[in-house]
């Protein structure tokens, strides 16, 4: 066992930071567990901080207090996609991202997801490859992107 088995996070989870203060210090509101920090506690506290890669333009990992952290309750393959459409907004930026959610959203995603064979295949769009066993719940994250519009994926902090 490694010393970084058992903890509450697992590596690879999408996390929320409960914390108002250090939602505006880090300008995210979620992020994908990375590991923890192999120093240990910092002088003065008892936990050992998890590094979290945050929803934003860029790959910034920060070192947050367990206590700030909160895991996202979605099913595995939920985060997946979750996390699959963060980095992907990233790749296609403002302009183009929307159109995905639009496609994701829309008739021709519902025709392949009749497929019963749709989770054993690829989806190509243009330059882009979806797994079709996230092409589901990337679905259903579209429509609630679309039903609560502007919120964005990328939770950024101002202007």
């Amino acid at each position: 066992m490694t010393w970084f088995e058992g903890k509450e996070f697992a590596i690879g989870q999408r996390v929320r930071l409960a914390d108002e203060d250090e939602r505006l210090r880090v300008g995210a509101e979620a992020g994908r567990v990375m590991g923890y920090d192999a120093a240990g506690p910092r002088r003065g506290e008892q936990f050992i901080r998890v590094l979290v890669m945050v929803d934003g333009p860029g790959n910034t990992i920060h070192a947050l207090p367990p206590a700030r952290l909160v895991a996202e309750r979605d099913d595995d393959r939920t985060q997946i996609a979750r996390t699959q459409l963060v980095e992907i907004e990233k790749a296609l930026g403002p302009e183009q991202f929307p159109r995905l959610l639009e496609w994701l959203a829309g008739d021709v995603c519902a025709k392949l997801l009749e497929d019963p064979t749709i989770h054993r295949k690829n989806v190509r769009l243009g330059g882009l490859t979806i797994a079709g066993l996230l092409l589901e719940p990337m679905r259903r994250i579209a429509a609630e992107q679309r039903k609560s519009p502007p919120r964005i994926l990328l939770s950024l902090k101002g202007p």
